[in-house]
């Protein structure tokens, strides 16, 4: 709060959906009355706030969505650049986009001038809609109402403009494999197989650093009287941290004592293959941990404590020695190939991996047709299989289940449906049924992998992995008909949703992987799920537990915004 408070004092802020709800609502007040004069913002101040600004400054033309780097679309660079001058006041407004390598002139002169503004239709059938479509018409009717819809008519335009672009990519593949066919070189050298070994390297890499990242994560965010639990070759072994410090590169190093008081360093290389921090301990004082006294006592105070009441808080697995191995494999393998020493080597790859490019190209377009071909009359077909393997509905009538299903609005449906039934969501006390109910609501949406979820009790430690399995059975039901799958479950946010439905305040809560405004936001989505279940669980008291946890995390920062989930 005092760096939120001192920067706006100063006339700088800042505005995303990270943020607390109440601290962008401040910023949009004081940025209304002129009170502050440059905001860092994402696309979240472009979107229905009322706050207009004499210049606005574009960092770069691509946006995140959660899984790739996509371009701006001219839609969204004319709502963005649309706040720049302030009416009544300024004469012009300015909207200046900043240089990048990834962008020329040329594409952002076109991307300003741009006026196409197509409207898209995302109208998609669904197993809610589904479910209230069979309740509602009869089954004739329901198919007329879909091939009357703006969805249905975009499908038909698109795949006349989607085939004229397939055949120009066509010709862009013949023209590419004509070229490499006047070279023999191709096949005597197997540029094919030294692409690949380059490209299975780099996965390689890419995996080695991701491991080396989470571990030193892991590791640097220990502090001095963590208690460390460590498998090395096959025991579990305890040790408590003395000190944190990060070498060069940002490799954390832990100095560690055992229970007789011997001092180890752990790093990412050290000789362990899982690590878990399962308490704390006090250390003596003065902090002295070089003294060889204050490691002695240190791990004295560790030898007296009790194993059976420590539990697991965060865990890590160090990089696996086999990544080391591919990697040194297949740096040899690429060194002996014949194409190594080739002259013309970079040129050979290159021409080649044109035609991998062209002929991806080719395959994309033709998924797209695929999809573009296949009527929402169709997808219900498809939908209406995957609810009969689910018992959610016989022929043209719903079961039990799908009466259920016809009141649940949430992107997971069925799955939840499916877990009602199943009886996973039974027996569970308000704060087990909220960690649990948020592995529906929550998504993990940084780049980096998903670290473990920590699980609260012993009791959601069953019912998770048996939530998991349930969504296996039901993508492999999806993917067989041939239906987009449902998203699987998450457990992220469990151990906070468990912490903040049992009363935990909110500092307690929120660390730098999770900050205050996406704690909110999930915790608001969690919510309105919760009263669903409420609603329309078939057991009184699940149905009961359900009403009492949306209670439980309807309190605090959570209770005091009113804005859009």
């Amino acid at each position: 709060y005092d760096s939120f408070l001192s920067t706006l004092e100063s006339g700088i802020a800042a505005h995303h959906a990270g943020m607390v709800p109440p601290f962008r609502e401040a910023v949009e007040l004081c940025f209304v009355e002129g009170l502050i004069k440059v905001v860092f913002a994402t696309e979240t101040l472009a979107m229905g706030i009322n706050m207009p600004a004499k210049s606005v400054v574009i960092e770069k033309l691509t946006k995140f969505n959660g899984e790739s780097h996509e371009p701006l679309s001219p839609s969204l660079y004319t709502q963005l650049t649309g706040r720049a001058g302030r009416r009544g006041i300024d004469h012009e407004g300015h909207a200046i986009v900043l240089w990048s390598p990834f962008s020329t002139f040329e594409q952002v002169a076109e991307l300003a001038a741009s006026r196409d503004w197509q409207l898209q239709s995302s109208f998609r059938p669904n197993y809610n809609m589904a479910a209230n479509l069979i309740d509602r018409y009869d089954h004739d009717e329901a198919f007329q109402v879909l091939g009357l819809s703006f969805a249905q008519f975009q499908a038909e335009r698109n795949v006349h403009a989607l085939n004229v672009e397939r055949d120009r990519h066509q010709g862009e593949v013949f023209a590419v494999e004509h070229k490499l066919q006047q070279s023999r070189e191709m096949d005597v050298f197997d540029v094919a197989g030294y692409v690949e070994l380059h490209d299975r390297l780099d996965k390689v890499r890419k995996k080695r650093r991701s491991q080396r990242f989470e571990t030193d994560r892991f590791l640097g965010s220990l502090r001095p009287g963590d208690i460390l639990e460590l498998n090395v070759d096959g025991k579990d072994v305890l040790r408590v941290v003395l000190s944190v410090s990060t070498r060069r590169g940002g490799a954390a190093r832990l100095s560690t004592v055992d229970t007789h008081g011997h001092r180890l360093q752990v790093t990412n290389d050290s000789d362990w293959a899982f690590a878990q921090m399962v308490g704390r301990l006090d250390l003596p004082v003065p902090y002295v941990p070089k003294d060889r006294e204050f490691r002695a006592e240190a791990g004295r105070r560790l030898q007296r404590i009790n194993p059976k009441k420590l539990r697991r808080r965060a865990s890590n697995r160090r990089p696996d020695t086999a990544t080391d191995h591919s990697l040194h494999e297949l740096r040899s393998r690429i060194k002996e190939h014949p194409l190594e020493g080739h002259p013309d080597r970079e040129q050979l790859v290159a021409d080649y991996r044109d035609l991998l490019r062209s002929r991806q190209d080719l395959k994309r377009i033709d998924s797209k047709i695929k999809k573009a071909g296949k009527t929402l009359a169709s997808r219900l077909e498809s939908i209406l299989e995957v609810l009969t393997a689910t018992h959610h509905c016989e022929g043209w009538s719903l079961t039990e289940s799908g009466q259920r299903l016809r009141r649940i609005y949430h992107e997971t449906d069925l799955l939840i449906s499916m877990a009602i039934s199943q009886g996973l969501l039974d027996d569970l006390d308000p704060a087990e049924l909220a960690a649990l109910v948020s592995c529906f609501t929550y998504e993990h949406r940084s780049a980096t992998p998903a670290p473990d979820p920590v699980i609260p009790t012993a009791k959601l430690r069953m019912r998770y992995p048996a939530l998991l399995k349930l969504w296996r059975q039901l993508e492999r039901t999806e993917s067989r008909v041939g239906t987009p799958s449902t998203r699987e479950p998450q457990g992220g946010f469990m151990s906070s949703a468990w912490s903040w439905a049992s009363g935990q305040e909110l500092h307690l809560i929120v660390d730098e992987d999770l900050s205050g405004g996406d704690f909110v936001r999930n915790t608001r989505q969690l919510m309105d799920l919760l009263e669903q279940l409420g609603q329309v669980c078939p057991d009184p008291a699940t149905a009961r537990s359900a009403r009492t946890a949306a209670e439980a995390v309807r309190r605090g920062v959570v209770l005091s915004t009113g804005g859009p989930l």
